[in-house]
């Protein structure tokens, strides 16, 4: 917002009065004695330029006042919403509509957006929801295999279901994430039961891979959603 940039702007009107000036002062110089009336035209020329000056001086500060604050909110990346001007001048009349139309635009954009996001969301529960009839099923053949003594090949299935059931629990977390505030409970629970519970429904993967666990200075109750905290628990411990 430099006084440069503003006379730059002000180029055509600067120019319309310094030729108005010529052509004033040519129609006097023409018109009169010159010796008798050189001083008395460059005392008015002096005048008007003061005039002018002022003009020029007083309009700078109402033009930096005006587009200042929306220049400092651009440059930091902030809203410029409160900063428009409230003159009725055409181009602030216009940057006003043009910054509620984008305003409108930008929302409507992420209405679109987010009907699109609850299809997918629906579509994903749904699908998991589905699936979970099939790994019943296959939970249920562990069974059957198990009770035909064919205990290797029971665990290694029941390994699988449980791998699988962990993913689709980090689907549906997923695409809860972006209606976090819908399904975050705070409640009061323990630290230790949380992760007990997490280690026993994962307790195959543990015995595959041959990992032991210890568990130590957990029993202390902590304030959080469970699910939340029980997902990103056995996110930790299936890294």
């Amino acid at each position: 917002m430099s006084l440069f940039k503003y006379l730059k702007d002000s180029f055509r009107t600067i120019l319309c009065f310094l030729l108005m000036i010529l052509v004033i002062n040519l129609i006097l110089i023409s018109s009169t004695d010159l010796n008798k009336s050189i001083l008395d035209i460059f005392y008015m020329d002096m005048l008007l330029f003061l005039i002018f000056i002022g003009f020029l001086i007083i309009g700078y500060i109402r033009w930096k006042s005006t587009y200042k604050g929306i220049e400092n909110a651009l440059n930091a990346h902030e809203k410029i919403d409160t900063y428009l001007p409230e003159g009725e001048k055409l181009e602030q009349l216009l940057m006003r509509k043009i910054i509620n139309f984008k305003n409108e635009e930008k929302l409507e954009e992420i209405k679109v957006l987010k009907e699109s996001l609850e299809e997918v969301n629906d579509y994903t529960t749904k699908w998991i929801h589905e699936i979970k009839i099939p790994i019943s099923v296959c939970e249920f053949i562990a069974d059957r295999i198990e009770d035909e003594g064919l205990y290797d090949i029971s665990k290694e299935l029941r390994q699988e279901v449980e791998r699988i059931n962990f993913l689709i629990n980090q689907i549906l977390n997923i695409s809860r994430a972006s209606s976090y505030s819908l399904y975050f409970i705070v409640e009061e629970i323990n630290l230790g039961t949380l992760v007990k519970s997490i280690i026993k429904n994962n307790i195959n993967s543990f015995l595959s891979k041959k990992v032991e666990v210890e568990i130590e200075n957990l029993d202390f109750d902590i304030f959080t959603d469970s699910k939340w905290a029980y997902y990103i628990v056995e996110q930790v411990i299936n890294i």
